[in-house]
């Protein structure tokens, strides 16, 4: 089999490849572009290794050893976006994981008033990939998206098109940008079909705005994971939410059960072939998410956040835990990191800094804030860097995150409208 490392962003070639590779039945992964550690090879099927995009030219190589067997060949991977949170954590998919999947979801459409895609996501990101550049693959629709990094300039060439047909993919974030760019440049967009709203908590508001201001007329919202190819459930089309947080409806080829205080644990078709972490290959069988879900009376599933300690940064996601970690281990600082609503990201990152007598304590929090920004490649917002005398704490002394979030957001004079520029994504 021929192995291909993709690393890169959003690229007209990577649709070439995409094809090839697929037709072919040869695997293609999706490298995200601050992956460093190539320790996960060692696990893929055997087969030659070719690096392509940004890593054009690398070579490596691995002892004939170093390769394992697969039921079912991969022909698609991807890493969940938690690996920037710490190990990295790659997930393999079959040609019937996404089918399956990608089906399912179409299902929900009037397919025939679909012509074209608009991907705001980016390829290494389970949403962008799938939905927008597998997905128009298989189906013959047009995509479109803009060059390289996320910037501005995919909020010009959307508010440019004239589809009727158009469906549009992003984040809660992506849209936030979009609304600003169009009320900022004083334009109005033309009418769309349809729209996937994903990757994070969505908000009765955003759904209506998509409606009402970007002239799309039938929004939707897309719950899932990488481990699902993506989609668990999904709002159709042009339903409105009756509640902030709402994620649809399960899909049909897919079994979820709802397990108190643990989170959402899933299983069936699209669960994906294959999870490489650690060093270790796992055919999973079920995948337990993290999330505080609840069922509505009328089967409609509704989200209320992370019931972990996982960072929700429109739609990219970080271990707070790891944060503290890395700044302790590279500046000797002890911090403590907490989630913040805020209005265009969904959360943003609050920074607790222990203020200490030898160093000013300005200095020490520009300090640690690049050095969070460098590790993280993300440029968080300084002013949720928040200075205190000694760490909230709770009764058995551990560190009261809630408590944290009151003294940031205290500072900031409530949730953040989410001024601190474009997220890539």
């Amino acid at each position: 089999m021929k192995i291909r490392l993709w690393k890169g962003y959003h690229s007209e070639a990577l649709r070439g490849l995409l094809r090839q590779t697929w037709q072919n039945d040869e695997l293609l992964i999706l490298v995200p572009p601050f992956l460093k550690e190539l320790d996960f090879v060692c696990q893929l099927p055997p087969g030659e290794i070719e690096f392509c995009g940004e890593w054009a030219g690398l070579e490596i190589e691995r002892a004939s050893d170093e390769t394992r067997s697969f039921p079912v060949a991969p022909v698609l991977g991807v890493f969940t976006s938690g690996t920037v949170s710490g190990v990295p954590r790659l997930v393999l998919y079959s040609k019937e994981n996404i089918a399956s999947s990608v089906d399912a979801i179409l299902a929900l459409f009037d397919e025939s008033r679909i012509q074209s895609v608009f991907c705001y996501p980016q390829p290494f990101h389970t949403f962008g990939l799938i939905l927008g550049y597998v997905l128009p693959m298989l189906r013959g629709f047009e995509l479109l998206t803009g060059v390289g990094r996320y910037s501005r300039s995919f909020h010009e060439l959307r508010a440019g098109l004239r589809t009727p047909g158009l469906l549009t993919l992003g984040t809660p974030t992506h849209f936030h940008d979009l609304l600003a760019h169009v009320r900022g440049a004083g334009r109005e967009l033309a009418p769309s079909y349809s729209s996937i709203i994903g990757g994070a908590r969505v908000s009765v508001t955003l759904w209506r705005q998509l409606r009402d201001t970007l002239h799309i007329e039938q929004p939707s919202i897309g719950y899932g994971a990488t481990e699902a190819s993506p989609g668990i459930t999904h709002l159709p089309p042009g339903r409105e939410p009756l509640e902030d947080g709402e994620l649809g409806f399960v899909f049909p080829h897919l079994s979820v059960q709802l397990r108190a205080g643990r989170g959402l644990e899933f299983s069936g078709r699209s669960l994906c072939l294959a999870v490489i972490q650690n060093g270790k290959l796992e055919f999973p069988s079920t995948v337990l998410l993290s999330d505080d879900i609840r069922r509505r009376a009328d089967d409609v599933l509704i989200y209320h956040g992370r019931t972990e300690l996982i960072l929700n940064r429109g739609g990219q996601k970080f271990s707070l835990e790891h944060i503290e970690e890395v700044v302790r281990r590279n500046l000797d600082v002890e911090i403590v990191c907490v989630s913040l609503p805020d209005i265009r990201l969904g959360e943003d990152l609050g920074v607790l800094v222990r203020t200490s007598s030898l160093e000013d304590a300005s200095a020490q929090r520009a300090r640690i804030h690049e050095a969070v920004c460098s590790a993280f490649d993300s440029k968080f917002d300084v002013a949720n860097f928040v200075d205190v005398a000694e760490f909230p704490l709770l009764e058995n002394a551990k560190v009261d995150r809630r408590m944290g979030i009151e003294l940031c957001l205290s500072q900031r004079g409530g949730p953040s409208g989410g001024q601190n520029g474009l997220v890539t994504t």
